[in-house]
């Protein structure tokens, strides 16, 4: 099953130990986002490998429209940890 993140521009998760920051949103159609230097384009109609064995695509939103927020659809190996920045933060390092 695939993971939901409900994402804003400057948002970051993590990937492992990888940020992924959003570097900007257009709706759930586009969503840029950064992953070690490298730029990806997140689109609905294809998923992209953005770190190895994850990938990732935008979904379309449910519910009412003010409380919209794009989303990425993640699909990754559950060996592979994906947390969101407020989370990530709180781990004893």
């Amino acid at each position: 099953m695939a993971l939901i993140l409900g994402v804003t521009n400057k948002s970051v998760f993590y990937i492992g130990d990888t940020p992924v920051k959003v570097v900007s949103t257009e709706g759930y159609e586009k969503i840029v986002v950064e992953v070690e230097g490298k730029q990806f384009t997140i689109t609905d109609k294809e998923r992209l490998e953005i770190y190895p064995d994850v990938l990732v695509s935008s979904g379309k939103p449910t519910g009412k429209a003010e409380n919209f927020l794009p989303r990425l659809v993640i699909d990754a190996p559950k060996e592979i940890v994906i947390l969101r920045q407020e989370l990530y933060e709180r781990q004893d390092r």
